[in-house]
């Protein structure tokens, strides 16, 4: 094949038909649309033409405009042309959005993607392009066509809607939740809006959010139905929802005669009974002592005793009653009268009464008679007892005439048990601490503690480390009925100091470390101090390594700690230890030089102190000389020496130990400080 020469003359033939088409076809329109063949779609009722550009068509206001069928013409066969070599694309502009349209290539038509019910009324904008295509190279002169027009809506003289109900005829009952469904006309598009109103005072008044043309109704009244849409549309209808229709009764006359031991009520007269006498059902109660021997379902029960008898007839379609009453007086007849009497007379089984007794007497209206008695619980005796809350009956027989008489009495029951707590302000205590126990029933009642205290408060000291239960029984006044409760109080241990010594000594200037703690429990304590420098007045947790320094180094010292151990809110008794802080000592012996006897209890004795290792007091001897030499006092150092005797002065002393050494020294007497 020469493939070569048949594509040059393809090539060639295709620019003769492309020179013969631009010198023969310049200047027309490449396609345009068919507006004798376009429509829009609407509903009901099919298609409508389309219009010519900017014309403006009227559309009833029923009908829906859900798409468009565009159908393009191409000029002078350059269908082939551009369905080859361009892709051909349609848009449509509807108040302000912008809608794709699909091209169908079999028959040149645009179509919406999907139907849109009820693109509404006004301005509709049709755009259809040759995307690929330019007036520059192409053998015509457009590539873009716009085609609109507008659509407004106008009144359909035969629009109507109506009410349909269920059920029907729209009449209410009265049974519970009674109600009618009103249905009205659906609208024909979605440019309508739906309302419901009901007539008040003679104007029909819009009912809030009843906005559906479904809508249900539990009162009687007369309701308007309204569509209202595009163009003026509006229609409207109303239906009127009946009450329910009662029943009539009366009884004719009201008051009648006992003339024998039993009789009829006559004369009851029903009305508007829906027009079958099976529809109504009849309920007679007697009361004012009367009694209906049988009969209290239908329209004349029979009667033995004067009382007021009501009866209360209803409708079996619709379930309304209605009610009547008549009144027995005594005739010619004696007749039974019985009274009940109980015991206990509140007719109560509770936690007190097990049972009841129930005595019948009966009573003839004039003459006397004897009586047979039969309960309801198949009894025969006057008297008997129940044991379970219920209606009893009796029923006397007359012996003189056979008249009977009944009476009905009620016997409840009440064991409930009362409902009770006991609350107080705290739950823990320290040892020999209270609180206050305070028990509530809701019921009034009687309380009683475990250990017979009466009353509703009980002050609770526990005996013991740990809980400690406490137990109150209350028993209720109406029932006799009791119920306990129970609440722990916790007594949390005492806290204690332990220490190894409470006296302790130290030289002045020295550290001295306390051994007293208080286990896992918190220490803190407060010190007291007599001519001792820079002790902290309080502080927690052990004393280590404490510096004594005395202030006045010729005398002793003393701090005297005051120890507490603190728990769960507890502190324990306090732990005393005393350090005495000495001057240097002279061969274990500690001899203050000053002494001022003036009753402030610092220094008011010579306070001689001997060290552990010097064992016999007694051995040492002391001697007290005047600064004139004279000798004022001596003793051994197993007794103290009393200033209080002696003027204030410088005095020398000689102290001879056991083994003959002494040990010479001064002290002063001094008042005045």
């Amino acid at each position: 094949m020469n493939t070569g020469k048949n594509s040059l003359i393809n090539r060639l033939l295709a620019g003769v038909v492309y020179l013969f088409l631009c010198t023969s076809l310049y200047g027309q329109d490449c396609f345009s649309i068919k507006t004798a063949q376009s429509k829009i779609i609407v509903s009901p009722g099919g298609n409508i033409d389309f219009p010519n550009n900017g014309e403006t068509i009227n559309l009833a206001c029923t009908k829906s405009v859900n798409n468009f069928s565009i159908i393009v013409d191409f000029h002078f066969n350059m269908e082939s042309y551009f369905e080859n070599t361009v892709q051909m694309i349609a848009t449509l502009m509807h108040k302000g959005s912008i809608y794709i349209m699909v091209y169908n290539k079999a028959d040149n038509s645009f179509k919406l993607l999907n139907d849109l019910p009820n693109l509404g009324e006004g301005n509709f904008l049709f755009t259809v392009t040759a995307t690929n295509c330019a007036t520059g190279g192409s053998p015509c002169n457009n590539c873009t066509i716009s085609h609109s027009f507008d659509i407004e809506y106008i009144q359909d003289t035969s629009f109507a809607v109506s009410i349909t109900t269920n059920p029907t005829p729209p009449i209410l009952d009265c049974f519970p939740n009674s109600s009618i469904t009103l249905t009205g006309t659906p609208p024909p598009n979605n440019s309508f809006k739906t309302q419901w109103a009901r007539l008040v005072n003679n104007e029909f008044v819009i009912i809030i959010g009843a906005t559906n043309n479904t809508f249900t109704v539990t009162q009687a009244a007369t309701y308007q139905y309204t569509l209202t849409g595009p163009g003026g549309c509006i229609a409207s209808s109303i239906i009127t929802v009946s009450p329910p229709q009662l029943p009539k009764v009366a009884v004719i006359p009201d008051t009648q005669k006992l003339n024998s031991c039993t009789q009829e009520i006559k004369g009851i007269d029903i009305g508007n009974f829906g027009g079958n006498p099976a529809n109504i059902e009849y309920a007679w109660t007697a009361s004012n002592n009367g009694v209906i021997n049988s009969g209290a379902n239908t329209p004349n029960p029979v009667v033995g005793a004067p009382g007021t008898y009501t009866v209360v007839v209803s409708r079996k379609d619709n379930g309304c009653t209605a009610t009547a009453a008549a009144t027995v007086v005594l005739g010619d007849i004696q007749i039974v009268s019985i009274d009940v009497s109980k015991t206990p007379d509140n007719g109560q089984l509770d936690c007190r009464f097990s049972s009841i007794l129930l005595k019948a007497t009966a009573n003839l209206s004039s003459d006397p008679s004897g009586f047979t008695y039969l309960w309801s619980t198949g009894a025969t005796s006057p008297e008997i007892n129940v044991d379970l809350p219920g209606v009893y009956s009796v029923t006397a027989t007359a012996a003189l005439n056979g008249c009977q008489g009944t009476r009905a009495t009620t016997i409840t029951k009440d064991v409930t048990k009362p409902i009770l707590s006991i609350q107080s302000i705290r739950d823990t205590v320290c040892a020999g601490e209270s609180v206050n126990l305070i028990a509530t029933a809701q019921e009034s009642g009687l309380y009683k503690w475990d250990d017979n205290t009466a009353g509703n408060v009980y002050n609770a000291t526990p005996a013991t480390d740990g809980d400690n239960w406490y137990t109150v029984t209350v028993t209720a006044t109406d029932n006799g009925c009791t119920n306990s409760a129970s609440k722990a109080i916790v007594r949390i241990p005492i806290p204690e100091v332990l220490c190894a010594d409470l006296t302790l000594t130290v030289e002045n200037g020295g550290r001295l470390s306390l051994d007293c703690h208080a286990g896992a429990d918190e220490m803190i304590w407060i010190t007291t101090t007599a001519n001792v420098r820079d002790m902290p007045p309080l502080g927690g947790g052990p004393v280590q390594d404490q510096l004594f320094s005395l202030i006045e180094g010729r005398t002793p010292g003393t701090v005297l700690y005051y120890f507490y151990a603190k728990n769960q809110g507890c502190t324990s008794d306090r732990a005393e230890v005393l350090v005495e802080v000495l001057p240097k000592s002279t061969d274990g012996i500690f001899i203050p030089e000053l002494i001022t006897p003036n009753g402030d209890g610092l220094n008011d004795i010579w306070g001689i102190v001997l060290t552990d290792d010097i064992q016999n007091p007694e051995a040492y001897q002391l001697t007290l000389f005047s600064r004139n030499g004279a000798k004022v006092y001596s003793s051994t150092l197993a007794t103290p020496f009393n200033a209080y005797d002696y003027p204030d002065g410088v005095y020398y002393y000689v102290i001879t130990k056991p083994n003959g050494g002494d040990i010479n020294g001064a002290v002063t007497i001094l008042r005045r400080q």
